[in-house]
């Protein structure tokens, strides 16, 4: 009589335990390739400030401190984004494009930053929108054109 009551079938704490480890490896496959972006981007801006001090501290002139440190870490950023986040593999062609895009990103963050405070938006707050917005501009434009993957390759063929 207790085998039919029990019968086996409680649920017990240590399964939801592993139903919640389950979701997490879950989540985190499928997002997986985000949080790395995210880690690059946070060592590419490592990279663009410790560069910058280095050099400003060193008495070069805030502008070429700046434009090296720029250079310097959007090629840090093409190689880690290239090998880390998508698994491409370098080539002129992906490099060119990544300037690329990265040129236009310049320009969209210049050009949204003064016209959002030209609107009247604080700063800050105005540097904060359009980071966000370049960092999503950033991603798609290398997901979906400088490393997209060749559709016929697509699982390990």
């Amino acid at each position: 009589m207790m085998s039919e009551i029990g019968g086996g079938h409680m649920h017990r704490p240590e399964n939801q335990q592993c139903g919640v480890l389950k979701y997490a490896r879950y989540i985190l496959k499928k997002y997986w390739e985000l949080v790395i972006y995210g880690v690059v981007g946070v060592c590419t801006t490592v990279v663009n400030v410790v560069v910058f001090q280095i050099l400003s501290e060193n008495g070069l002139a805030l502008f070429w401190s700046n434009a090296a440190a720029f250079v310097i870490s959007v090629l840090f950023a093409y190689v880690a984004n290239s090998l880390a986040v998508f698994h491409a593999p370098l080539s002129i062609r992906s490099f060119l494009q990544f300037w690329g895009m990265r040129i236009v990103s310049l320009a969209i963050d210049m050009g949204g930053l003064f016209a959002l405070i030209a609107a009247g938006l604080d700063k800050l707050a105005a540097k904060i929108i359009v980071n966000v917005a370049v960092i999503i501009a950033n991603y798609l434009f290398s997901k979906l054109v400088i490393f997209k993957k060749d559709k016929g390759h697509k699982n390990g063929d």
